[in-house]
């Protein structure tokens, strides 16, 4: 687990973001990520990655506008990490919708994650999971990191200080 931590670091360190689907049992239980032994350490305990949960986009005119607001999937896990320690980019919600006070709350962001169409073998089929939304940050990070190269700067990293920064701006509901 410090090998695979390490890693963790050092992906960030390199500019290379990591994003973690949360899962799609719902609520976790107080008891989904006790204290860990060497070797049993589950990836969603990693304090240098972004964990993502899923939502429903409510879509009309065959997807062509917003039918209504985004909401959480009811499949999508998350809660609290009672094995990490609350990350200092967290601090800012702390007790907010009875966020820990101590330790990391999960997911970090979401995306659609229920009735995500793909082809696969050139078949349209419906899937759904925090597998699907997960991969949509991963290319979101993509468009992110190649529009910095244009401009010069350096690719993200570990996302969550400058998605946190964000979320917690005046200007959050423009930026999101």
């Amino acid at each position: 687990t410090t090998t695979d931590t390490a890693i963790m670091l050092q992906l960030g360190a390199q500019g290379q973001s990591f994003f973690q689907a949360s899962g799609d049992g719902g609520a976790y239980a107080p008891t989904n990520f006790t204290k860990y032994t060497s070797g049993s350490l589950d990836c969603r305990q990693f304090p240098w990655i972004t964990i993502v949960g899923g939502t429903d986009l409510h879509m009309s005119d065959s997807g062509a506008s917003y039918g209504s607001i985004e909401t959480a999937w009811s499949k999508s896990s998350g809660g609290v990490e009672p094995s990490v320690p609350i990350l200092p980019e967290q601090l800012w919600i702390l007790g907010q919708n009875g966020a820990s006070l101590t330790n990391r709350n999960v997911p970090d962001v979401s995306a659609q994650a229920n009735g995500v169409e793909i082809f696969y073998q050139g078949i349209p089929q419906n899937w759904w999971g925090t597998s699907e939304s997960t991969p949509i940050w991963a290319g979101y990070m993509a468009l992110v990191n190649e529009l910095a190269a244009k401009a010069g700067v350096p690719s993200v990293g570990y996302a969550n200080p400058a998605l946190y920064s964000v979320a917690s701006s005046s200007s959050a509901d423009q930026n999101f």
